[in-house]
Order: structure tokens, then sequence, then C-alpha cells
């Protein structure tokens, strides 16, 4: 289930922190939520609520429904207690409830009549308003729907940060210029542990201190 940041803001209520991915159409990660909420919602028409826990999204989805339809009859909707009796009107939508708390709301009344109009489901908050409805409308048709990665494609870039951090530099040999390579080859021949355990090697020099020659009286004075 999830709830827009918006609403939570404006009713108030207490959030926990949380961020997960959330994957949609085509595994493409779309974005990650705010926090996760406990929400009771109440019906306006029978004595029942439900509480259930609600991921925070800033943006659920776009206005709904797409398109602008006319107000339509059918005769076996009329004398029905919608939940929303103005489904028809785009608005937008700030709590989308997910399959896995569906069950807590719905009831086993169906009522249906012709394949290509409307059925209408009974739920908590009165009957729900689901199927196709006769539009000329040519608005770009929109698939809703997103399941939850709880962080393993976040955990997978971590781990690949990870390693590459502590990957061992394997740059070749010939890529270092000759003064480098001079270091390289003096460090492998130098280097030793002394009796506490810890690394020691000598100081590279670019000259044997023998060309110096005699040069103590001139340091001295």
């Amino acid at each position: 289930m999830f709830v827009s940041e918006s609403l939570i803001r404006q009713l108030n209520i207490p959030r926990h922190h949380s961020v997960i991915l959330i994957t949609g159409i085509g595994g493409g990660k779309a974005t990650q939520t705010r926090g996760v909420a406990l929400l009771k919602l109440r019906s306006l028409h029978l004595r029942s609520d439900v509480i259930i826990q609600a991921h925070i999204l800033q943006t659920l989805t776009n206005i709904l429904p797409s398109f602008n339809a006319a107000s339509q009859e059918w005769p076996h909707l009329t004398k029905l207690t919608l939940a929303d009796p103005d489904f028809l009107t785009p608005r937008p939508v700030d709590i989308i409830i997910g399959a896995d708390s569906y069950g807590q709301i719905i009831k086993p009344n169906i009522i249906k009549q012709d394949p290509l109009t409307p059925i209408a489901q009974l739920s908590i908050f009165g009957w729900l308003v689901l199927g196709p409805v006769n539009t000329s409308s040519s608005a770009v048709a929109t698939v809703h729907h997103a399941s939850i990665q709880e962080g393993v494609d976040a955990l997978d870039e971590l781990l690949a940060k990870f390693w590459t951090q502590e990957e061992v530099p394997t740059n070749n040999h010939h890529d270092l210029a000759p003064d480098e390579q001079r270091c390289e080859e003096y460090f492998k021949s130098t280097v030793s542990r002394d009796s506490t355990g810890r690394y020691t090697v000598r100081i590279p020099l670019k000259s044997s201190p023998d060309t110096l020659g005699d040069s103590y009286l001139t340091a001295h004075r």
C-alpha cells in the first residue's frame, strides 16, 4: 500500500524511517520511498475500519481517470451506495491499496451485467466500480503497477562499490614511467618487517650517496 507525502503532511501522521526501491513495468527503478506510516481507514457508510501499513511516496500517480467521461446510466448500479460517487471525475490519488491489503476491505458481493459495462464489488467503504467505460477519449492508456524490492538493488550497488574500493590496482608494469618503475623495484628489494611486525623500507634516492664525495666538513660548517 502507498500513500502520498502531501496527505501525510496534511494529516500530520507520524512516519517511521524506511527507504526501499519501487520498481515498475520492465523492472526499471522508478523511485524510493520516504518512510512508512500506519493508516486507519474508516468507512463512511459502515461501522468498519482497517489499519494498514503504507509506504510514503512523493507522488503516487497521474490524475485518474486519465480521460474525461460523460455521466452514463448503468441500471445495475443506480441504487447502490458507491464508495466514490464521482469516480468518473479526474482527481489526484493519495492512497493506493495493494493486493496484499485488498482482501481486508472487500466483501463477497459482486454485481455485474453486460461484459462491456462496469461491475460493482462491495467493500467496507461502499460499492467499488470496476471495468470498462464507453468513451471517445484518445487519452494514452496508463498502467499502474509496482512491486517492492527490499533494498536488493541498493545492496548490490553498495557491494559493487565496496569491491571496487578494495580491489588491488592491476596497472600494467609498462604503463609506469621509468622513475616509477625504478621506485617499485627498489621497494620490492628493500621492504622488510622489523621485530615489532611493522613494515620498513629504505628511502629511495635518485643518486648514490657516494657521488657526493667527502662532504662532511662542508656540511659541518
